[in-house]
């Protein structure tokens, strides 16, 4: 299963701490989280994790938050104003 989330997800660098063997991913390249805002939830690092499932999840999620926020619905028309009866 390893090698599946390197390939989809080769983005980030997936490794396993030691001594405890929990499971993490670290964005790959120059990331300038500075310039731009980001999503609520959106990590340089996450996992810690005992399975290679749950960072899979948390891997998806990342890639959620790497779109850009999803533009306002546009605002409605104004009502037309009621004529005095």
């Amino acid at each position: 299963m390893l090698d599946e989330l390197e390939a989809e997800f080769s983005g980030w660098r997936i490794w396993r701490s030691q001594p405890n063997g929990l499971w993490w991913a670290t964005r790959r390249g120059n990331v300038q989280y500075h310039h731009a805002l980001r999503r609520p939830g959106w990590g340089i690092t996450i996992g810690g994790v005992a399975t290679l499932t749950e960072l899979s999840a948390q891997l998806a999620a990342q890639r959620e938050l790497d779109d850009p926020e999803p533009a306002p619905p546009a605002s409605q028309p104004a009502a037309p104003p009621l004529l005095p009866a």
